[in-house]
């Protein structure tokens, strides 16, 4: 599909929306007026006589006005799931979000854009599973994330190649502790009809996920991701880690700079904060981690407690693959119960456990989407200043903000404007002679 979203599609997506989110209540307010109009009718033994006589009391609208609810009432009943059938229905055969491969080609790194139809992709960072609803996203008591006691071993023929090239970076990497991380074992799935979220996990070293890192990867990473989505199995070591955008009481969206002593991506701008998974997270059972690995995220990296955020305000919006090191991370966010400033005085104030980040600002939505878009020369940060995820949880921070129909359009909007300025550049050219192709 090459056009452009139509007011159909915008409309649709919203009465989706509109049907999800208020489907319960308008469910349990239609059942209680036809409930209590059979009670009424029930408890009169006039009225209670036949079906017929039954029937005209609730749905007799002659000289009986009040009646028309119970007709209200019955089509909300019957109408609202054929009505999420065909609005499912329209949305899969749309299919917009495979519209986003066209639109940001540009922005898609060459080694993995055999990869992206119909997944939403940016620079470095590949979706692998999708919230079923990007507006909503996962709640966390719809997130389960296991791990199997059995650890990940080197393959027999890269046994050798691993021994030298721990012995070789014992000192420069740090080998001397190498600790535990996790990694997905298997691509979850999650869609409309299934929305929970499983994640299966397995241990591994540090060790061994640098030297897949550093000498495994660079050789074979096409067949890697060809793995995951053919077999849907992950066979390569990482260290799950959540990327979290962080967004204040009024809407602003933490951006730190990483120190220059953190491991990957110093001196890099971060929307918001990363934080590896630990062993500690596992200690309440496997429906608790996400719970605890958020709270120690936001008391070791920010320096707040959970008087400062409600729990049931933390979505999870997708799993991705970072492909630049082959690390599968989760994008999630999280809205606080303070605001931008408050916030900005606990980070002057509290010493952090950690201190992954050197500085802070505070971004709105409208300036994230400049971000995002990143015309007219007036971005904040350029695009090559950020850590390689940071776009893309720009993105996903805008599609659970306004829905994929506002984005798109956007994005359509800006490429039409780009083409269009390129074209009018081109004809001046002709007109003084200075003639030279459109870029």
């Amino acid at each position: 599909m090459k056009q452009n979203p139509t007011f159909l599609d915008n409309f649709f997506f919203k009465s989706r929306i509109l049907i999800k989110n208020r489907k319960r209540i308008m469910y349990s307010s239609a059942s209680g007026i036809l409930l209590g109009m059979m009670v009424n009718t029930m408890s009169s033994p006039e009225l209670s006589k036949s079906f017929s006589a039954i029937f005209n009391n609730i749905f007799q609208v002659q000289n009986r006005p009040l009646n028309y609810l119970s007709w209200i009432s019955l089509s909300m009943i019957t109408i609202i799931p054929l009505a999420e059938m065909l609005l499912r229905f329209h949305y899969k055969k749309r299919r917009l979000e495979s519209l986003f491969q066209n639109l940001l080609k540009n922005r898609i790194d060459q080694e993995i854009i055999q990869f992206s139809d119909g997944r939403i992709t940016i620079g470095s960072s590949l979706t692998l599973q999708q919230t079923p609803e990007i507006i909503e996203g996962w709640k966390v008591n719809e997130i389960g994330i296991f791990f199997d006691s059995k650890r990940f071993e080197i393959p027999k023929v890269r046994l050798e190649n691993y021994k030298e090239y721990y012995k070789a970076n014992y000192t420069l990497k740090g080998f001397d502790n190498d600790g535990t991380k996790f990694m997905i074992i298997k691509k979850p799935w999650s869609c409309t009809d299934s929305p929970n979220l499983k994640i299966e996990l397995q241990e591994c070293n540090y060790s061994q996920v640098q030297f897949y890192k550093d000498i495994i990867v660079p050789k074979e990473k096409e067949n890697l991701i060809k793995t995951i989505f053919n077999d849907l199995s992950i066979s390569f070591p990482h260290s799950i880690c959540l990327h979290l955008i962080i967004v204040t009481r009024d809407r602003k969206v933490l951006t730190t700079l990483r120190s220059p002593e953190v491991g990957y991506y110093p001196n890099k701008w971060s929307v918001s904060v990363e934080e590896q998974l630990n062993k500690n997270d596992f200690v309440d059972g496997p429906e608790n981690v996400i719970k605890r690995w958020l709270k120690r995220l936001l008391e070791e990296e920010i320096g707040i407690d959970e008087s400062d955020y409600n729990i049931s305000n933390f979505r999870l919006l997708s799993l991705f693959l970072e492909s630049e090191i082959m690390n599968c991370s989760l994008c999630g966010l999280v809205k606080l119960e303070i605001s931008s400033e408050e916030l900005k005085k606990i980070l002057q104030a509290k010493p952090k456990k950690d201190k992954e980040f050197t500085k802070c600002i505070f971004l709105s939505y409208s300036e994230l989407k400049k971000e995002f878009l990143q015309f007219k020369n007036d971005f904040l940060i350029p695009s090559n200043d950020y850590h390689p995820s940071s776009i893309y949880r720009i993105f996903m921070t805008l599609l659970h903000k306004y829905g994929p129909i506002s984005i798109i359009n956007e994005i359509w909007k800006k490429n039409n404007n780009s083409v269009k300025q390129k074209l009018n550049v081109y004809k001046k050219s002709i007109v003084t002679g200075n003639e030279a192709k459109p870029m």
